[in-house]
């Protein structure tokens, strides 16, 4: 197929108006950890001093809760490759025990979780929606996204985990204040024995820009006249 001289500059236009940039929460890329609770638990692990650009707000602490018996492990071991936290529960003596683990941001290196307290003070007003990329087989545990303003906090409701991204939408949390989040969970609940999860990044995606949008209407139609001809 050819591409008409006329319809360079559109396609041009394409390229240089392309969508706003997605923030990283987490990349699961820097900070190696490995927490393991015993029930009853729960019990904490903090990473601090790590890039913001893998890590927002440069700390990260795990909450690792076996409820019912049985052994909750989240760790991470970074290589030179992609990398993502492996999530799992085992109990061979309760086998109808669970597991659940929380991924906590508040900017604060103090091992604790803040809350309402925390010192992200994140504008995500310009974001659709919280991506989680997983690889994970469907329906085996849930996600809730939990976030944090000045005064409030807000949570989704329960979304099964699916193998691939799953998305939480921005606009649902009425009652945050996104121009000023001070603190984000994401929850993992429900593992069963030899559930195994791989959380491979958390983050934060924008609406695509009216040019983006624009862009490819215009190369669409340059490219639908170029077939017709």
């Amino acid at each position: 197929m050819r591409t008409s001289v006329a319809s360079l500059p559109l396609l041009g236009c394409l390229c240089l108006a392309g969508p706003a940039l997605s923030l990283t929460i987490d990349n699961f890329e820097q900070g190696d950890f490995n927490v393991v609770d015993v029930a009853p638990g729960p019990t904490l692990g903090q990473q601090s001093g790590l890039a913001g650009a893998n890590v927002i707000g440069g700390v990260r602490l795990v909450r690792a809760n076996a409820t019912n018996g049985g052994t909750t492990t989240a760790s991470l071991t970074t290589t030179a490759g992609p990398d993502g936290s492996l999530v799992s529960f085992a109990d061979a003596a309760a086998p109808f025990g669970s597991g659940d683990v929380a991924f906590l941001y508040d900017g604060i290196a103090d091992g604790a979780f803040n809350g309402v307290g925390g010192a992200l003070n994140l504008d995500l007003s310009s974001f659709a929606t919280i991506d989680v990329s997983a690889a994970a087989t469907p329906g085996i545990a849930d996600l809730q996204l939990t976030l944090w303003s000045a005064t409030t906090s807000q949570s989704s409701l329960l979304t099964p985990i699916v193998s691939g991204t799953t998305s939480f939408l921005l606009g649902s949390f009425g009652s945050i204040d996104l121009t000023d989040v001070k603190a984000i969970r994401l929850s993992l609940f429900g593992l069963d024995p030899s559930d195994l999860v791989d959380l491979q990044e958390i983050s934060a995606v924008p609406e695509p820009s009216t040019g983006f949008l624009l862009a490819i209407g215009l190369a669409s139609l340059a490219l639908r006249k170029t077939r017709s001809r």
